[in-house]
């Protein structure tokens, strides 16, 4: 007899479209292979963006704590780091700071629940993007894969 699911699998929904997973759009699929680290407090979002990211072939990691995020964008070199802005805050703008003078050739997008106009937002030219949450699944996929041609074609930053 098949049992029923949990009651919060029942309820789990993710904001991505079965499409922008599959990655229906050949042409965004051709552009991949970034290095890209996911570094939000929760947990469970950036697994889930890491998740989407790597259904488009993107190699992914994720780090939930300052220096978990130090230690990854060393290791792991990544091509773009996606950064909660709500760790930008504090010592995660020092956490900014170090990561340009370490690895400046990472490109630095900002999430933010702020719409781009908000002083919140300015912040010296800290982030080569921010993205306003929730992100478009395809807005984020255009970029990377705008990315990773600029890599391709050895544009600089």
């Amino acid at each position: 007899m098949p049992t029923a699911p949990f009651p919060e699998e029942k309820s789990r929904r993710f904001p991505f479209s079965s499409a922008a997973i599959d990655g229906t759009d050949a042409d965004k699929r051709a552009a991949s292979g970034l290095r890209v680290l996911v570094a939000d407090d929760h947990p469970d979002a950036a697994a889930t963006l890491a998740r989407l990211v790597g259904c488009w072939g993107h190699q992914v990691r994720t780090a939930n704590q300052r220096q978990e995020i130090f230690d990854a964008a060393v290791m792991f070199r990544p091509h773009v780091l996606i950064i909660d802005l709500g760790l930008s805050r504090g010592a995660g703008g020092e956490l900014i700071s170090q990561l340009r003078a370490s690895r400046p050739q990472v490109r630095i997008w900002a999430l933010s629940v702020f719409d781009v106009s908000h002083p919140e937002l300015r912040l010296e030219g800290r982030f080569d993007a921010i993205l306003r949450k929730p992100v478009r699944a395809s807005d984020l996929q255009d970029r990377l894969a705008a990315e990773a041609q600029d890599l391709i074609d050895g544009s600089p930053r």
